[in-house]
């Protein structure tokens, strides 16, 4: 936030308005490979153990393409300030791990108990 406070400040120094659109945990194609989603689906196709925690963290995923939606729909509104851009449906680590295997019809490389947890968000 120590930039946002720099542009607020600059902004009232120029009289304009000012908008700090917040992103949380996006995912889509072209993702980077170290991120909870392309990274486990890349282990699980390659029949390798998916290295994860209990997978109890809570997380708001949101797809790029909602993402792009949400920002275009602030450029147009009259919003000011901080706005934080989610789903507003947080879901577990675990659900999204057990969510992906059930999409790759894969379930058998997923041991949440004894793993670390390696992902970047």
């Amino acid at each position: 936030m120590a930039l946002f406070t720099i542009l607020q400040q600059l902004a009232q120094i120029a009289e304009v308005e000012l908008t700090w659109v917040r992103l949380f945990y996006q995912y889509g194609l072209m993702g980077d490979q170290r991120r909870l989603s392309p990274s486990v689906i890349c282990s699980l196709l390659r029949d390798e153990v998916v290295k994860t925690t209990k997978g109890e963290q809570i997380l708001d995923f949101l797809h790029v393409e909602d993402v792009a939606s949400a920002i275009w729909a602030v450029a147009k509104s009259n919003l000011l300030g901080v706005v934080n851009v989610g789903s507003g449906q947080p879901v577990t680590v675990g659900q999204i791990l057990l969510e992906l295997g059930n999409l790759l019809d894969i379930s058998k490389n997923y041991n949440p108990v004894t793993a670390c947890f390696w992902f970047m968000y």
